[in-house]
């Protein structure tokens, strides 16, 4: 070996061994750093992996014991489309502000679509919009049954995987409140509050405001609050509304009606699906002037909906969905999807009941 070739191996032992010494203070190059994180209220025990050969899920041979969000910056470029239910309502602004501040965050490009339910139309084509853009994954919230093979077609013909927004589908994910779950908790505090007020059950009627449109899912809101109140307190009358459509005028006009044909009901509960079901239907009894006869469960936790609590009324309470968290759950979700992560086939967030005692 020459004296060159002896300096040169020394100079190289020198900047190994440097290197070696700062290896573990340096991160991984082009791990992702987490930002923030959120564990879900509940999640299936099903998982599935998108695969991009059959453009299908597929279940997950492997999986973690459980899923947390993991809001990170994507390790290559992402588009994420959005198809909003709509816009000018308290809880979609939230969850849609949301979606825009998260993606923003971590540098996804998001491409908007409006849905404006209750339109059918204008679900297909912003679906087709979003699709032409290319999204990598897509997040829909399409509650409509008639058009949900329509408006997903437009991204399965892309390869393209979805994930639902409370209204499960065909070769999707879901995410948002378990439809069950909601209906359970409205269903337990009415029956917490027939107890309260020593009401008979015998004289108690629960009413439920129906919207089949929505799809079975969203109706077990309805159901399994009838249910709850049922098992709590055996004797009480049912009664549905069948057909209420997703506004607040239909559901008032549609309880007004049902008020003037049962003059001598005064200890009604009311299911709803939503907060705009519920408020309707406050105002109906207003109305009538029977805000006595009347006690009013909501779902969503708006600000309409908080603020109509205070007031006091008919309304009294509305399970809390965290409209304005959405985007911490479902953009790390689709992260997952996009990065070929195993992720559970049902995801749900946390639930808590607004009322008088807890509204600042």
């Amino acid at each position: 070996m020459t004296t060159l070739q002896r300096i040169r191996r020394s100079v190289l032992g020198i900047v190994l061994g440097a290197a070696c010494a700062v290896a573990p203070l340096l991160p991984a190059f082009g791990a992702p750093q987490t930002i923030s994180t959120i564990e879900p209220g509940s999640t299936s025990d099903a998982w599935v992996v998108w695969d991009k050969l059959s453009c299908t899920y597929k279940p997950a041979v492997k999986h973690p014991d459980k899923w947390v969000a993991v809001l990170r910056k994507p390790a290559r470029p992402m588009r994420l489309g959005f198809g909003e239910q709509g816009e000018g309502q308290v809880l979609l602004d939230a969850f849609n502000a949301s979606m825009k501040a998260v993606t923003a965050q971590v540098g996804i490009e998001l491409i908007i679509g409006n849905y404006n339910l209750p339109s059918t139309t204008d679900a297909v084509t912003q679906a087709q919009a979003i699709a032409l853009r290319g999204p990598s994954v897509v997040v829909s919230f399409n509650v409509l049954t008639a058009v949900m093979q329509a408006v997903n077609g437009n991204y399965s013909r892309g390869c393209v995987p979805i994930i639902q927004v409370t209204a499960p589908a065909p070769n999707t994910i879901v995410f948002g409140a378990s439809n069950s779950d909601v209906g359970k908790t409205e269903g337990n505090y009415l029956a917490a509050y027939v107890k309260q007020h020593n009401w008979q059950p015998a004289t108690v009627t629960v009413l439920g405001l129906q919207s089949p449109g929505l799809g079975e899912s969203i109706g077990l809101r309805i159901g399994d609050c009838q249910r709850a109140v049922q098992a709590a307190l055996p004797g009480v009358k049912v009664d549905n509304l069948a057909s209420v459509s997703p506004s607040t005028a239909d559901a008032q006009t549609k309880t007004t009606d049902w008020l003037t044909a049962h003059p001598n009901d005064h200890h009604v509960l009311v299911c709803s699906i939503a907060d705009i079901f519920a408020i309707g239907a406050a105002n109906a009894f207003k109305g009538a002037n029977r805000s006595d006869d009347g006690v009013v469960m909501g779902a969503g936790g708006g600000a309409d909906a908080t603020t109509t609590i205070k007031a006091g009324g008919p309304m009294v309470g509305t399970v809390d969905f965290g409209w304005g968290r959405y985007g911490e759950y479902l953009v790390p979700l689709a992260e997952d999807v996009f990065e070929g992560k195993p992720v559970p086939t049902e995801i749900h967030q946390q639930l808590r009941v607004l009322d008088k005692s807890n509204i600042s």
